[in-house]
């Protein structure tokens, strides 16, 4: 059986008291000593490699500066007669009982006594041991340590695990090795061989990183060696290697690459002191992405979870809103009844996430020049499950868990495909749902922030997502690594509903609750406002309404009042965000991101409205100057106004105004179109349906430039188009076993040729081979060879030929 760990190994030892046999209480110094790569206290034997070696830590009276003079060991087999047969001692319960047997400081068994070095610490080899014995059986080894100071006091404790260490040598051990690339994520094998596979988009920059280990078994790294497209691994002359075996800074990283079309295999493979080799193969097939016009209008994807819920109920109660029912057809009444977008059709153009059970990705929105991202705060949307970073172990010492994102192939599409418009009530926040503790974020979440976590009462919360430590010591705020920040513009993030757990007049009382909490009631999402620079400057006419309120068929409550009271507690928008306004008093400075021109990298569109200041206009207008005729803090608490406001102060609340939808210029200067994203945290749903359609139409035809057809009738459906070009699609299911599905698309009728291929790109069937006419076509493979016989687990490549060129999908086969 070959077994990895999965975290890199340096183990560090206290020095404890422990008098011996010769020294009387009171006189002198008393010594110890511990080990190397043993943890210790532990109760049962530990499997090293065959080359490992053991490192001494020691200490004179509790001081780790002062090392023993002297040391010597014991090393011999664990084996014990029981009066009856011989065994092998293999955990502390056995070597309490035989330990005189084992562990004699008058064996001769026992080293010369060791002069301790003046630096650096003693090293015990254990390499060359056997493994197994004249009866076949695995041979367990002790080895006893002891220690002397300069005045030749001794230590003589035999504790299990401190004085005394259990072990056996395993030759099955193979290196860790983690390797990493900032926009993929970590890849880490579970075998010695180990493959990968991943989408990555044209044009895309990669640069790989990678760490090895071999201390968890007492061994070293010996070697590390990459390469792109390497043929033959066996001949060290192979064109694809990029460096000889070695241990140079050029062998932890390779150079950034650039690629542009078809598969490459990316190889990186380290070696221990035993020549045990762990090996990682990263496939990366780039997406092919069409030319604007050979693309399809608009893709709808729904990453809201389908839900039956009682919430949003309308004036008569029996009609709940907050149902995914309600929710589908709301944007079906946009997107295709009266003012529709020509070209969408709801039949092909809704990817429901739950419905493909979040098996998807680039490849299947690369051939849209818009998509409408619809999400909610959830740690279930597809955007949470996949694209929150993970916390491997990537250094040296197990303490280290650095975080970093899974792919994130959105950032792909962003920059080099279509334009985003990303809606939705907490849908940045779904991108860090949970932190690397298992903690809500403390908001607001700066991403260029290093601060360290907050104690909040009986637990801790997170604040920032710390450093990253790149194998050559570089150090990287994780922030900026994350996609809201790189790909959305963001600086930084906050909710504006209840909810949170931090104050504002103290910058360390992050953890303020009670009366300093926000109130729903007083900062829910009650309205959005169109900035009116951004009016100006977009020219929005009277296209986009000023002010876009609640829908009032679920927000009735408030609709039957001309001035509605504050006590009414509201329960829309607690997840809706707004961006780069930091309304609390946190000690990290933050600066919006600017553009290379110097230009803002968000343009704020929509701005926040709070439930309270929507009240206290409508107070105001009507004369009502004194109001409120209440103390604002005591009925909304501190954390919603700034610093002075008491009773009857019409102040407004620090949320009015913030940035709640705006622009991202990020990706512009990649992306084909050159028109900047649009990010919405809010649920649109939510919004009076008549003026939000016609601010997401004004998004889609204005701003996107998709065709918008006005219309006061009720158009159908358009019929299924002819496919716009030729696609080989993602198999389905995938992972699969026995059987997958491979789809095609022909854009004109031609000879076909569909055949499959493993890794090493050998053919192992032949699926299509024959003139097939326009339009979209399905071929079943049932995980068998051309001569009939069931291929091994792996992964495997559909590959279509056509007049128009090949194409080419990963497929894995998990048995």
């Amino acid at each position: 059986m070959i077994r990895t760990m999965t975290a890199a190994f340096v183990a560090l030892f206290v020095c404890t008291l422990a008098y011996t046999a010769s020294a009387r209480e009171g006189e002198g110094p008393v010594v110890r000593a511990v080990s190397l790569p043993f943890n210790s206290h532990y109760q049962n034997f530990k499997s090293v490699g065959p080359a490992a070696s053991m490192t001494l830590s020691g200490c004179v009276d509790g001081d780790p500066a002062v090392p023993p003079a002297h040391y010597r060991y014991l090393l011999k087999r664990a084996l014990v007669f029981d009066g009856e047969t011989t065994f092998y001692v293999t955990n502390a319960t056995q070597l309490d009982t035989y330990v005189d047997d084992l562990v004699d400081f008058y064996d001769p068994a026992w080293s010369d006594w060791i002069d301790w070095p003046e630096t650096g610490s003693p090293v015990i080899s254990l390499a060359g041991l056997d493994v197994t014995d004249g009866e076949g059986r695995t041979i367990y080894y002790i080895v006893a340590l002891q220690a002397k100071d300069a005045l030749g006091l001794t230590s003589g404790g035999r504790v299990y695990g401190l004085d005394v260490h259990n072990f056996a040598i395993d030759s099955s051990w193979v290196p860790t090795l983690t390797l990493r690339e900032p926009d993929l994520g970590f890849f880490e094998p579970i075998w010695t061989y180990h493959q990968y596979s991943v989408d990555v988009a044209p044009y895309q920059a990669i640069h790989f990183s990678w760490l090895g280990s071999a201390a968890n078994y007492g061994e070293e790294i010996v070697s590390y060696r990459w390469g792109w497209n390497v043929s033959d691994y066996d001949d060290p002359n192979d064109p694809g290697w990029g460096v000889p075996p070695g241990l140079g800074p050029d062998h932890l990283a390779a150079p950034e690459t650039t690629l542009t079309a078809g598969v490459h295999v990316f190889t990186v493979q380290c070696v221990d002191s035993h020549g045990a080799m762990t090996r990682v193969e990263a496939f990366l097939d780039v997406v092919p992405i069409p030319d604007l016009p050979d693309m399809r209008p608009l893709l709808l994807v729904d990453d809201v979870q389908d839900i039956v819920s009682n919430g949003w109920p309308d004036v008569s109660g029996s009609t709940p809103y907050d149902n995914d029912i309600y929710r589908d057809a709301f944007w079906e009444e946009v997107l295709t009844i009266g003012d529709h977008v020509l070209g969408f059709n709801p039949e092909n153009d809704v990817l429901d996430n739950e419905e493909m059970h979040g098996d998807w990705g680039l490849r299947d929105i690369v051939e849209y020049r818009s998509v409408i991202w619809t999400t909610r705060f959830n740690n279930r949307s597809y955007i949470a499950s996949h694209f929150q970073y993970r916390c491997p172990v990537f250094g040296e010492d197990p303490g280290d868990v650095v975080c970093h994102p899974n792919h994130v192939w959105l950032d792909a599409y962003q920059r080099y495909g279509g334009n985003l418009l990303l809606v939705g009530s907490g849908a940045v926040s779904n991108f860090h749902v949970t932190s690397p503790t298992g903690q809500s974020w403390l908001q607001p979440i700066i991403y260029d922030s290093s601060e360290p976590e907050v104690e909040c009462q009986t637990w801790t919360l997170p604040i920032s997502f710390g450093d990253y430590s790149q194998p050559d010591g570089t150090v990287v705020p994780l922030g900026r690594m994350l996609h809201p920040y790189r790909s959305l513009g963001l600086s930084v993030v906050d909710l504006a509903g209840a909810g949170t757990w931090y104050g504002l007049d103290d910058p360390y009382d992050v953890c303020m609750t009670g009366e300093s909490a926000r109130r729903r009631r007083c900062v829910g999402t009650k309205a959005v406002t169109l900035d009116p620079e951004f009016r100006d400057a977009h020219g929005t006419g009277n296209r986009i309404p000023e002010e876009i309120s609640i829908w009032d068929t679920i927000d009735w409550r408030d609709a039957q009042f001309e001035i509605p009271p504050l006590d009414q507690v509201y329960y829309f928008g607690i997840y809706d965000e707004f961006y780069d306004t930091n309304i609390t008093a946190r000690p990290t400075a933050w600066s919006p991101q600017v553009r290379p021109d110097g230009g803002p990298m968000i343009e704020p569109m929509w701005r926040l409205k709070t439930r309270y200041d929507w009240i206290l206009e409508r107070h105001l207008v009507n004369g009502d100057d004194d109001y409120p005729e209440f103390d604002p803090v005591d009925e909304c608490g501190l954390a919603v106004f700034p610093a002075g406001v008491g009773y009857g102060s019409p102040a407004r609340t620090l949320l009015d105004g913030a940035p709640i939808g705006v622009f991202s210029y990020a990706t512009v200067e990649t992306k084909p179109s050159g028109i900047p994203d649009v990010i919405w945290g809010f649920d649109p749903m939510c919004l009076d349906h008549d003026d939000m359609k016609s601010a997401i139409l004004w998004v889609l035809g204005d701003h996107f430039g998709l065709n918008v057809m006005v219309s006061n009738e009720p158009s159908p459906p358009p019929p299924t188009p002819k496919p716009l070009r030729t696609t080989l699609k993602p198999c389905r299911p995938n992972p699969f076993n026995p059987r997958t599905t491979i789809a095609f698309d022909l854009h004109r009728p031609g000879h076909v040729e569909l055949g499959v291929f493993d890794a090493r790109g050998r053919r192992v069937a032949t699926l299509v081979s024959e003139s097939r006419g326009a339009g979209g076509h399905t071929v079943d493979w049932d995980g068998r060879s051309a001569d009939g016989g069931t291929v091994p687990s792996g992964v495997y490549f559909a590959r279509l030929v056509t007049e128009t060129g090949r194409q080419s999908q990963r497929m894995l086969l998990l048995k």
